[in-house]
């Protein structure tokens, strides 16, 4: 089992989070700002993502294949993000 940690600043535009890679892979998504953060597609708009809400954590189950990428309504955030794989 592998563990990758890294800040990303997410911004008004889709801001990749987690890429494809050659394993299934589990993400945690945390940060005091993450209830401003929608997540989604590369597609993912404030209307169409998922929005952190008011937990501390997001933890999400990927397949090889799957990307996942954040966006905010304005300005910018920081979240943390750590990938198992």
């Amino acid at each position: 089992m592998a563990f990758l940690s890294q800040t990303i600043t997410v911004g008004t535009t889709p801001t990749l989070l987690v890429g494809e890679t050659q394993a299934p892979k589990t993400i945690i998504l945390s940060g005091s700002s993450i209830q401003n953060v929608y997540i989604g597609n590369g597609s993912v708009t404030t209307a169409t993502g998922t929005q952190g809400d008011h937990i501390a954590n997001i933890q999400i189950r990927l397949g090889q294949t799957d990307s996942v990428y954040g966006i905010v309504a304005t300005g910018t955030h920081a979240l943390q993000v750590i990938t198992i794989t």
